[in-house]
């Protein structure tokens, strides 16, 4: 399993993930983000462009049309759902320490809205568990 955060400089890299795999751009071109409380850089990201697009909506759409998900039945899609749920709850307060490192938003409110996303995709995935349709 991949990640998307490479690299031991003081800097973390991050990466995309497209079609099950974490890359830079095919331009091999980044970017710096900055805290903005310090000022200073704290991160790169990969600068991507059209052609990194383009895989992405590809690679989403034949996840959707002809990969494993489009052969779930709706019970197991929902309990996918009920996966991301637990998974972003587990992470809260690391997905809300990147959020406030890159967008200066206080921790205070970015884990109320990390706390507050969990409940939506539980709703969604039992929405999709009464489902007939496949």
């Amino acid at each position: 399993m991949g990640s998307s955060i490479v690299g031991t400089s003081p800097l973390q890299d991050f990466r995309m993930l497209i079609g099950g795999e974490w890359c830079g751009s095919s331009s091999g071109s980044w970017f710096e983000t900055k805290d903005p409380y310090s000022g200073k850089p704290w991160a790169r990201l990969p600068r991507g462009n059209a052609s990194d697009v383009d895989r992405a909506v590809q690679a989403a759409h034949a996840a959707f049309t002809s990969g494993p998900w489009s052969r779930m039945l709706a019970r197991d899609r929902g309990m996918l759902l009920y996966r991301l749920a637990d998974l972003i709850e587990k992470n809260a307060e690391r997905l809300a320490e990147l959020e406030v490192r890159d967008n200066g938003k206080l921790m205070v409110e970015m884990l109320g809205q990390m706390r507050y996303i969990p409940p939506w995709f539980s709703i969604m995935a039992g929405l999709r568990t009464r489902s007939k349709a496949r």
